[in-house]
C-alpha cells in the first residue's frame, strides 16, 4: 500500500485512529502508534513528525550505497566467488564471508529488490529508534542470517544477499507494531510477512536458513529492545555483543557439520 498523501511512496504502517496508510514524513509520533497529520489537527496538538524528530536516516542510505557499490565492484573485478557464504569455507578459517556474503547480489533484480526493501523498512526504523539501535539490529538481523545459512543450507551450496538482514528488519517492524498495540494486519505489514515467507519456501534458489535466521533475529531483538527500559547506549552495546556472539556460533555450527 502507498501513503494516502503520497501516493508514490509505498508503507507498511498505518494511522492508529483512521487507518490511513502513511510514510516517514506523514507519521506523529503518538503515545500508541502513530496518527496522520489530519488527525493529529483535530486533536489540537502541535504536529511533531517523525522527521522533525529524528535526523535524516543517514544509516539507511549508507547500508542502500554500500550494497550498490560492492555490487558495482564485484561486477568489474570478477569479486562475487571471494565473499559468498559456504559452510565449508567458513569453516576452514573464512569467518569473513558471514559478513560479505550480506553485501553481494546475484544480479541486478536480486539488489534491487533488498535494497528497496531495505530502504522501505530501514528508514522506518531508524526513525523511530535512532541510528545507533538500528545498525546494532541490523547486524544481528545479518549475523542470525548468516547463522541460518550454516545451520540449515547444504555446505557447498553458497549463498549471497541482504535479504537475511532485510527479513530481520520485517521481524524488528512486527516487534514494534505490536508493542504499540498496531496491528500487523491492519497495517499491512503482516499481509507481507505471509507473502515473503511463501514465497521463501516456494521460490526458486531462495536461502530458507538466512531468511527465516534473519527473520527470528530480528523479531526477538526487536521484541526485548522494546520492552528493555535501558537507555539507548547500554541497547546498542547489548546488540553489538549479541551480533559477536551470533557469528562465533555461526562459526562453531559450521565447522561442526563440515568436521
Amino acid at each position: 500500500m502507498n501513503c494516502a498523501r503520497h501516493p508514490d511512496r509505498p508503507t507498511g504502517v498505518t494511522c492508529q485512529r483512521c487507518g490511513k496508510p502513511i510514510c516517514a514524513d506523514c507519521m506523529v509520533s503518538a503515545p500508541v502508534g502513530y496518527h496522520c497529520q489530519d488527525c493529529q489537527r483535530r486533536g489540537g496538538q502541535k504536529i511533531r513528525t517523525v522527521r522533525s524528530l529524528y535526523n535524516q536516516p543517514v544509516a539507511t542510505r549508507a547500508l542502500v550505497v554500500a550494497n550498490v557499490v560492492a555490487f558495482i565492484a564485484a561486477q568489474v573485478f570478477n569479486l562475487d566467488p571471494d565473499g559468498w557464504l559456504t559452510v565449508r569455507q567458513v569453516a576452514d578459517g573464512e569467518w569473513w564471508r558471514l559478513i560479505t556474503s550480506a553485501f553481494l547480489h546475484a544480479g541486478l533484480l536480486h539488489l534491487a529488490f533488498n535494497m528497496w526493501a531495505l530502504f522501505l523498512w530501514g528508514e522506518a526504523i531508524e526513525a523511530r529508534l535512532g541510528t545507533a539501535r538500528f545498525l546494532g539490529l541490523y547486524a544481528v538481523s545479518l549475523a542470525s542470517g548468516s547463522l541460518g545459512v550454516v545451520a540449515l543450507t547444504n555446505p557447498g551450496t553458497p549463498t549471497v544477499g541482504a535479504s537475511g538482514a532485510i527479513f530481520g528488519l520485517m521481524g524488528v517492524l512486527i516487534a514494534v507494531q505490536r508493542y504499540h498495540n498496531i496491528d500487523i494486519w491492519r497495517s499491512g505489514l503482516g499481509g507481507v510477512m505471509v507473502l515473503n515467507l511463501v514465497f521463501t519456501f516456494v521460490g526458486a534458489n531462495i536461502s530458507i536458513g538466512g531468511h527465516l535466521g534473519g527473520f527470528l533475529g530480528g523479531l526477538i531483538a526487536g521484541g526485548l529492545l522494546m520492552v528493555n527500559k535501558s537507555d539507548s547506549r547500554t541497547q546498542t552495546a547489548a546488540l553489538v555483543l549479541s551480533t559477536i556472539l551470533l557469528l562465533g556460533l555461526a562459526v562453531i555450527v559450521a565447522q561442526s557439520r563440515w568436521g
